[in-house]
């Protein structure tokens, strides 16, 4: 008797081993790739994908569709539909589906591509929005908050943006087919997630933190650091020259110094291998551009130029850090000396400085700086004299 259970139990074991292999073999043989194609935006303009008068999905949308190809088993033998979901999650709010459908029957003999006019209602094409009861269901209250949004606003509020789209067996031979299919298996299925950032380009900042405009480096590798909310951009340096009257003026003309595009950062220190090395007693104008990706192109936003200068002019630098940072009218006198486009010309060698008929060294310039810095009832005045 124990003998007769364990020979039916060894028999159960390989009938369900063979099961599995057949089941393994006929998902192996009968399979479809599928291949979602779906761009990525920071911005998307929503009335380009919803037309709104018709409330359906816009036909003419380009950059989604899917690719599928059989695999393992002859196209001609292979019915399918697909069945696709779209999920949307707002900033700050939970996960939901907007919208799922399934196509009606066809094979796989010419390997098709969907495009967004196969899923929207009236759509053109021998694939379509399948025909019955269930086929096609929409989160009505989510679509009309998303319809009343692209009525104020074209572009699509900052969330998450999920497609989902699966290649269904169908065992049936008819074409026409009505209803929600059954008994269905996925032989393949591909999803994306697209991310928008912002409801509008000018919704991206960006700030210079270093240097500051006006300011020096003493070395020919000064690091650059920059703040934006935009991940992709775009860092610019143009040589200041002396005929140029403003920091857009050196940024529309000449050959750049450097133009480099990098993601995921916040500083750059200056490369070697850039258009052009920096020099000594030269000035030059620094940008960092924001490439914030829509559906329409993509869209530059620029941080204000800054205006520094490489120089180891001690003496300079020095009247240069006390007289910005010192209030009051000396510092207002000063502000206009060095504006625009003065605020990039290396201070030129006039010669000794004296206090009270004594010469001062650097060392000794700096200590007066000092120690008329740590008075705070000094006020000091500020006279150009032309010689």
């Amino acid at each position: 008797m124990k003998w007769t259970m364990n020979r039916i139990a060894l028999i159960g074991i390989v009938l369900l081993a063979v099961v599995l292999s057949c089941s393994t073999a006929f998902a192996q043989n009968k399979t479809v790739k599928a291949s979602l194609d779906f761009q990525m935006y920071d911005v998307v303009y929503l009335t380009d994908f919803v037309d709104i008068k018709n409330q359906q999905l816009n036909p003419n949308i380009s950059g989604i569709s899917l690719s599928m190809s059989a695999v393992g088993t002859p196209p001609s033998e292979l019915l399918v539909c697909v069945y696709v979901e779209l999920h949307v999650q707002l900033r700050g709010e939970g996960d939901e589906e907007l919208m799922h459908l399934y196509t009606n029957n066809f094979d796989m003999i010419k390997n098709p591509t969907l495009a967004a006019n196969n899923f929207a209602k009236g759509g053109s094409g021998n694939i379509y929005i399948r025909d019955g009861m269930n086929t096609y269901v929409e989160n009505a209250s989510l679509r009309k908050r998303l319809e009343d949004i692209a009525a104020k606003n074209p572009t699509a509020p900052p969330g998450k943006y999920t497609i989902i789209m699966q290649v269904l067996t169908y065992p049936s031979i008819k074409l026409t087919d009505r209803g929600v299919p059954a008994n269905t298996q996925i032989l393949g299925q591909d999803a994306k997630t697209v991310t928008v950032s912002f409801s509008t380009a000018d919704e991206v900042f960006v700030e210079i933190n270093d240097p500051k405009n006006g300011s020096f480096f003493n070395n020919l590798a000064p690091t650059f650091s920059w703040t934006t909310g935009e991940s992709n951009v775009t860092i610019s340096v143009y040589e200041a020259l002396p005929t140029q009257r403003s920091p857009q003026d050196a940024l529309a003309g000449g050959n750049p110094c450097l133009v480099r595009n990098v993601q995921g950062q916040t500083s750059l220190t200056y490369p070697s291998d850039a258009q052009r090395q920096l020099a000594q007693n030269k000035s030059y104008v620094l940008q960092v551009q924001a490439i914030v990706s829509t559906n329409r192109g993509n869209v530059m936003q620029s941080s204000l130029p800054i205006v520094f200068r490489i120089s180891d002019d001690k003496i300079g630098q020095t009247l240069d850090n006390f007289l910005n940072a010192f209030s009051g009218s000396a510092s207002a006198t000063y502000s206009t000396l060095r504006a625009d486009p003065n605020n990039w010309i290396v201070w030129p060698p006039y010669g000794n400085i004296t206090l009270d008929g004594s010469t001062l060294t650097e060392t000794d310039l700096q200590s007066l700086v000092n120690d008329l810095t740590s008075r705070s009832d000094l006020k000091v005045q500020l006279s150009i004299e032309n010689q």
